[in-house]
C-alpha cells in the first residue's frame, strides 16, 4: 500500500486536496493498489465527503472530546470519516506515553464504553474501526518503544528525518537499517518505510526489503505528474 502525506503542502489544500485525493483513487483503481491520502485536518471532512474511500488524519492527540482547545481529536477524526491516524511523525513527535494513552483510549473497551455513552453508539463504533499507524525514525525507537506499545498500533513506519525531502530514498541509503527494523518488528504487524522514496525502483526495493508499503509525500504533491508518479511507485506493488 501507499500512503500519500499531503502534510501542509499549499499545493494540497481546500480544492486541491480533493483534486489530489481523486488521483489517489484513481491510481488505486488502476492498478489495486491502495493509495491511501493523508490530509491535514481541515480538509478531512471535504475530502471524505466529495472523493470517499479511505482518507487518513495527519495527526492525532490524547484529548478526544470536551474543554480542549486547539488539539487534533482522534474521536472527531474517526467521526469526520477518517480511517486512520498517523501518529509520531518525525515533523509532529509524541512521548512514547502519549502514544500509548492514545492508543488505550481507542481499543480499551472500558473507553469504548464510555464513547458510546458520552459521544453515542454510531461515533463509538467508528471510533473503534479507526486505524493507527505509528511513526519511528531511529532503530533505537523501535527497539524501545514497540514491546511497549500495548494494545499495539495497526502499521508501524520507519521514516528518518534526515532523509525526509533529500531525494536521498530511506531504500538506497538504509537498506540494512530496513533489514534490522523489520526482524525487530513482530510479523503480524504491517511495516512502511517512507523518506526520499520517488521512483518505482525505491518503491521495488522497499518491498524486497520486506516492507508492507511506502509512505510518500514531496514526490507526489510537489510533482506537476502526480498520478503518473503514483503509478509508478505503485507498479511494484501490483
Amino acid at each position: 500500500m501507499i500512503f500519500v502525506n499531503f502534510k501542509l503542502y499549499h499545493q494540497a489544500w481546500g480544492e486541491r486536496a480533493v483534486a489530489l485525493a481523486q488521483i489517489c483513487q484513481r491510481v488505486s483503481q488502476k492498478t489495486k493498489v491502495p493509495v491511501i491520502p493523508l490530509v491535514a485536518g481541515f480538509d478531512l471532512w471535504r475530502v471524505k465527503k466529495e472523493v470517499g474511500g479511505p482518507v487518513w488524519a495527519q495527526h492525532g492527540d490524547l484529548y478526544f472530546h470536551g474543554p480542549h482547545t486547539g488539539w487534533q481529536s482522534p474521536a472527531l477524526a474517526a467521526a469526520t470519516g477518517a480511517a486512520g491516524i498517523l501518529l509520531n511523525h518525525s515533523e509532529h513527535p509524541l512521548p512514547p506515553g502519549r502514544i500509548r494513552q492514545i492508543l488505550a483510549y481507542l481499543r480499551r473497551e472500558r473507553w469504548r464504553e464510555k464513547w458510546a455513552q458520552e459521544l453515542g453508539k454510531e461515533t463509538a463504533a467508528k471510533i473503534k474501526k479507526l486505524q493507527v499507524m505509528v511513526a519511528f525514525r531511529t532503530k533505537g525507537q523501535v527497539r524501545r518503544w514497540l514491546a511497549r506499545l500495548d494494545p499495539p498500533p495497526d502499521f508501524v513506519a520507519y521514516e528518518p528525518r534526515e532523509l525526509i525531502g533529500s531525494g536521498r530514498a530511506v531504500t538506497e541509503v538504509q537498506p540494512a537499517m530496513i533489514r534490522r527494523i523489520r526482524q525487530l518488528v513482530p510479523a503480524s504487524w504491517p511495516l512502511l518505510v517512507g523518506a526520499g522514496i520517488k521512483t518505482a525502483a525505491d518503491s521495488q526495493r522497499a518491498r524486497e526489503l520486506g516492507a508492507a508499503g511506502i509512505l510518500v509525500s514531496s514526490a507526489v504533491v510537489l510533482s506537476f505528474q502526480p498520478e503518473k508518479v503514483l503509478l509508478d511507485l505503485a507498479a511494484p506493488w501490483r
